[in-house]
């Protein structure tokens, strides 16, 4: 993403943010292959102490239940700390992870297994936000790059395995969405497509011929999101990504009364 900015390539992207790095002061990454060898030869050079998750640190999930996953974080010196967090997705947890050894480099001590819980049930908006309405099951997810829409399928498919999928998506026209896109529109039972606000979008039309199986297209996102509400049913999964600003307006449409019933009970 941001290639145009940044470079094409993981070793000139990762070159580029490197240069945030400074002197003496310790780098948390979750970075693998080619990215890393950047990282490292940037680090040696600047002093600073670099701490890998999967090599330095590691978080390893134990188990998983329909409500979330029983996880266990190790870092060194340290005993396993095994908490349960919610319905995270795998980047999800490794966030968690490059966020509990910042704060042990940070604070000087390793998180306790309170903390590590409360984090993981945190429910981040737009991010593999699981919300059940009226007896179905939404998803929103503002990936829109195609590795993180392919990670998405992965997801979905761990945590709703075989249910049945209506996908709602939109996005810009920069990014790269064809083969995820077809990869979630062959795992959709159906396929709504619209044509995102403001003037950067893929035309719903050209989503529309890219699609497997029964698809809609539709010009406007709230538009979509009124008939879809009016035909969903309870047991029904829907999956909302390929952009934020496809996200929000349909949280805005369902989150905020979620959200105040969780207030309120």
């Amino acid at each position: 993403e941001h290639e145009d900015v940044l470079g094409r390539g993981l070793e000139r992207v990762a070159r580029e943010k490197a240069g945030i790095l400074k002197r003496g002061a310790p780098l948390v990454t979750g970075c693998r292959g080619r990215a890393l060898r950047v990282l490292e030869e940037r680090a040696r050079s600047l002093e600073v102490p670099l701490w890998v998750l999967g090599r330095d640190f590691f978080l390893t999930p134990r188990e998983k239940r329909e409500e979330g996953r029983l996880v266990e974080f190790l870092a060194p010196g340290g005993r396993p700390r095994v908490f349960r967090t919610g319905r995270l997705s795998l980047p999800q947890l490794w966030s968690l992870a490059l966020a509990a050894r910042a704060f042990a480099l940070f604070l000087g001590r390793e998180p306790e297994e309170e903390l590590l819980e409360q984090a993981g049930r945190r429910v981040l908006p737009g991010r593999f936000e699981v919300v059940e309405w009226e007896g179905s099951t939404w998803v929103l997810d503002g990936a829109h790059t195609e590795r993180s829409l392919v990670r998405l399928a992965r997801d979905v498919e761990e945590w709703f395995p075989g249910r049945p999928l209506t996908l709602l998506f939109g996005v810009a026209p920069d990014k790269r969405w064809s083969r995820a896109f077809g990869l979630l529109s062959s795992r959709a039972g159906r396929t709504w497509v619209v044509d995102l606000p403001g003037e950067r979008r893929v035309p719903a039309r050209d989503l529309a011929a890219a699609a497997s199986g029964e698809v809609q297209a539709w010009s406007r996102p709230e538009e979509a999101l009124e008939a879809l509400l009016a035909e969903v049913r309870a047991g029904d999964l829907v999956l909302v990504t390929g952009s934020f600003r496809l996200v929000g307006p349909a949280r805005a449409r369902i989150g905020a009364g979620v959200d105040e019933r969780r207030r309120n009970g």
